[in-house]
């Protein structure tokens, strides 16, 4: 997904929870695990875009790697 963030350009996610966590509501998100049902994702996210009723990642915080580890490291040792 960081390439898309840093170029804010539209997430189109899988749904489970770990790019929940990540995107939140700027990433529109899809169940099926066959070619058609993403065919049909595809289909409605651009029905979205033409609108420009899609979900947009360009608000979405872009961490390093060294704050993503800062924060990691304050959760794991908070919860000891």
């Amino acid at each position: 997904m960081l390439p898309s963030i840093q170029h804010e350009l539209s997430i189109i996610a899988q749904d489970i929870p770990l790019f929940r966590e990540v995107a939140g509501d700027r990433a529109f998100y899809f169940d099926g695990d066959t070619p058609s049902s993403l065919t049909n994702v595809i289909k409605d996210w651009i029905q979205l875009y033409r609108s420009n009723t899609h979900p947009k990642s360009n608000s979405m915080p872009w961490l390093t790697w060294a704050e993503s580890t800062r924060i990691l490291k304050c959760r794991v040792f908070e919860s000891s």
